[in-house]
């Protein structure tokens, strides 16, 4: 049986390491909200984009709301967004299975994969992936444009030297509370089914809008800007279920903790009760010893004096 002293020391270890966990989970629930408040704010300058495509394409010639198709038989990649850190639960899991499941649909090579997130890199180049492409993920709602940036200078390089005609986005999108669902995102082709729903959709005001620039010109910016900010949704979504994922592991782990912490306090206060009882005994042993011999001198000086 472990010593009262080495029960102290698991206690102490298992405390602190609650409080490690209790650490993690306040942080990733703070970055979780920062995350959570960029997709929300996102979901605003998308309709506004939105809107100026409406603009663009009221009474723009066919060929425009055609733009997105694509008859090129080129390369599909599809883009992994995981986690450069770990305690983040299933998620890489969950995205590594899916990406498996998008590569047997489409029928897509090996190599067609590019992935975000040295997690998800390390558990994709284990099954055997030879990745075309691999990104960081950013720290911090401040370091997506840049990501968004090289991403997208990544996608032009692929569609000028690696024939990629089409290109989908395989992200975890947060739920509600600490869940996340998996969802797959076409990025290109452009959809044309949304750029003719677009130039048939009602504006939503009596005040119609003036076009005051080169419709073109106009279209091209807003579509840009369509695939930033699709991008950027991606970027943000995904990291905000990274940190609901690692949110909900901490509170599994902090309650399993708590859990072994209560088992251990309740063995060490029976072996601290247990080494307080054997004492008494021992006190009670040693007092009923003296006071037997005690006893026994009495008697024999008695039994001496009467003899």
């Amino acid at each position: 049986m472990e010593t009262s002293e080495a029960l102290r020391n698991r206690i102490r270890a298992a405390e602190e390491i609650s409080n490690v966990f209790k650490t993690m989970k306040g942080l990733a629930a703070v970055h979780m909200r920062q995350h959570q408040r960029v997709v929300k704010a996102l979901e605003s300058y998308h309709e506004t984009i939105d809107l100026g495509l409406q603009v663009a394409l009221r009474g723009a010639p066919p060929e425009m709301t055609q733009r997105g198709r694509t008859e090129h038989p080129g390369r599909t990649i599809g883009v992994v967004f995981g986690s450069d850190q770990g305690f983040c639960g299933p998620l890489n899991r969950e995205l590594v299975a899916r990406a498996h499941d998008w590569q047997r649909r489409h029928g897509t090579r090996e190599s067609d994969l590019a992935a975000v997130g040295a997690r998800i890199v390390d558990d994709l180049e284990e099954e055997g992936h030879a990745l075309l492409d691999a990104f960081p993920s950013p720290t911090a709602p401040g370091g997506i444009g840049r990501c968004v940036e090289d991403m997208l200078l990544a996608v032009e390089a692929w569609r000028a030297e690696e024939s990629v005609a089409r290109v989908h986005l395989i992200h975890a999108r947060p739920g509600s509370d600490c869940s996340f669902r998996l969802v797959e995102v076409q990025l290109l082709p452009l959809d044309s089914k949304l750029f003719r729903a677009l130039s048939r959709k009602e504006w939503p005001t009596n005040q119609l809008p003036l076009l005051v620039d080169e419709r073109r010109r106009l279209f091209s910016s807003l579509v840009r800007q369509h695939l930033f900010v699709s991008l950027y949704r991606a970027f943000a979504e995904s990291l905000a279920s990274e940190n609901a994922a690692r949110l909900a592991a901490m509170r599994t782990a902090e309650e399993n903790i708590e859990e072994r912490l209560s088992e251990l306090r309740q063995t060490y206060h029976v072996h601290r009760q247990d080494g307080i009882t054997s004492e008494l005994l021992d006190v009670t042993a040693g007092y009923e010893a003296l006071r037997g011999k005690s006893d026994r001198r009495i008697a024999a000086e008695r039994d001496r004096k009467i003899g």
